[in-house]
């Protein structure tokens, strides 16, 4: 957003004027952020035990390694609001499609409007992240081609640190400093066990670690439109941890045939959820929740339909369903009394369901893939209510896609794709609890996406073998 420009009017759908009750809602808004991200990471892979009738392939050997990343950003912003006089005539109206010829320079000299800034001492920040993080895997099969077991351990140094202001400082240099410096180990086994050639089991445990994005941490205040909440980071965020387990079943009965089940789970330690902070303006923020937990499982399916004659040799089914409960707990002086201190995990819904169907075609000059996908997800929490306010949530959506990808010509040298995304541009609603009210919800959102189509054309100067 290097120069964002909005004006906002008030009128009864034929005439309109300009709004001056909010003037810091008419602005020119110039944003900069300059990141830099260094990464590196050095591994070497040692076998212990050489299987002699494959050598490429031991059944014991360790991986040890280091990663590096540095990652350093630079932010900050100005924005300056118009004061606008309103047209006084009656019957007049803004042309609201044309509203340069209000704001030209000449105006501004005649006193029909001015400009100050509006830029705020918690405007800039400055944030880094560096991370080391040594690391060793053991791999080993005590049954050869039965059974087999990774076992992993990392140890994160890591500091991240976010320079800032509050509003209410003097300063336009940032004055303030956060540091998150957490040094931890993050242990891993990932098992895997062949009940027979076609059938597996998998088991996994991990310990992860979620870091608050930047944004998350810099207390300046966005709003992405007009009367959306003001979006503000908190820099009193501390980092989640995670444990995670998953158990899976694969039994793959057919070329390119699957059918798998599994079971997840996982144990969170202050997980950062975003809430409302009610006040004179709302303001969506964020927070460590107390703990969560996440338990589901999964169901995929994945099979060709040639069985059901040779028109459908070359057409794949594939579908996957994922159900699953969340809960996360929140301290009390977040919410307020009025509030409960538990909640479904933000962003989680109970269901998710995709399908899709594919046509896959190879000849000599033409080579294609066709693919229609469904997908649909249940009622998920958008953000946290405080003090009384419900909280909000974002009601199922269906989406449908169509992508397409050819090769054709000589040597199959010219490529085209085609897609149509989000076919049934259906209604995304977004709607609020209210505990306090006789009504239940309330719909305080609800637009629609779009279709959107896409082709490209491309040629290959130079074919491959």
């Amino acid at each position: 957003e290097p120069d964002r420009r909005q004006l906002v009017y008030v009128g009864d759908g034929v005439n309109y004027n300009f709004n001056v009750e909010d003037v810091i809602e008419n602005h020119r808004f110039f944003l900069g952020m300059n990141d830099n991200d260094l990464a590196g990471k050095v591994q070497l892979k040692y076998a212990l035990n050489l299987n002699e009738e494959d050598l490429d392939n031991p059944f014991s050997y360790v991986t040890a390694g280091v990663q590096y990343r540095n990652k350093e950003r630079d932010f900050g912003n100005n924005r300056y609001a118009y004061t606008l006089n309103p047209i006084e005539e009656a019957n007049s109206s803004v042309d609201v499609n044309n509203p340069d010829q209000y704001l030209e320079f000449n105006d501004l000299v005649g006193g029909d409007y001015d400009v100050r800034e509006e830029t705020q001492p918690s405007d800039d920040y400055t944030a880094s992240l560096s991370i080391i993080a040594p690391y060793a895997i053991y791999s080993f099969s005590p049954i050869q081609n039965k059974l087999s077991f990774n076992v992993g351990l990392r140890y994160e140094i890591a500091e991240q640190k976010i320079n800032y202001n509050l509003q209410t400082d003097s300063d336009f240099e940032p004055i303030r400093t956060e540091t998150l410096d957490d040094n931890e180990f993050f242990p891993s086994i990932v098992g895997r066990f062949n009940l027979t050639d076609d059938q597996i089991f998998r088991l996994s445990y991990s310990r992860t670690i979620s870091r608050p994005d930047f944004r998350e941490l810099a207390p300046f205040q966005y709003a992405p439109s007009f009367q959306d909440f003001t979006q503000q980071g908190n820099p009193m965020l501390e980092n989640a941890f995670n444990q995670n387990l998953d158990l899976r079943y694969e039994y793959f009965f057919g070329q390119g045939d699957l059918i798998s089940v599994s079971a997840f789970g996982k144990q969170l330690d202050s997980p950062i959820v975003p809430f409302v902070l009610t006040g004179a303006v709302s303001i969506l923020t964020y927070t460590n929740a107390e703990d969560g937990l996440v338990y589901g499982a999964e169901f995929e399916l994945r099979k060709n339909l040639g069985f059901m004659g040779g028109l459908f040799k070359n057409v794949t089914f594939g579908s996957n369903v994922t159900v699953l409960d969340s809960e996360v707990t929140l301290d009390a002086s977040t919410v307020g009394t009025a509030n409960s201190v538990t909640r479904p995990l933000t962003g989680a819904s109970n269901y998710l369901v995709n399908g899709d169907l594919s046509y896959n075609v190879e000849k000599e000059n033409f080579s294609g893939n066709f693919t229609l996908a469904y997908n649909v997800f249940g009622r998920r929490l958008r953000q946290i209510g405080d003090q009384g306010v419900g909280d909000i949530y974002e009601m199922p959506v269906s989406t449908l896609n169509f992508t397409s990808q050819m090769r054709l010509g000589m040597a199959q040298r010219f490529g085209l794709s085609f897609s149509v995304k989000n076919i049934l541009n259906p209604d995304v609603v977004v709607e609020q609890e209210l505990p306090q009210a006789a009504m239940s919800e309330l719909d305080i959102d609800s637009y629609k996406r779009g279709v959107r189509f896409n082709l490209g054309v491309s040629f290959d100067l130079i074919k491959g073998n």
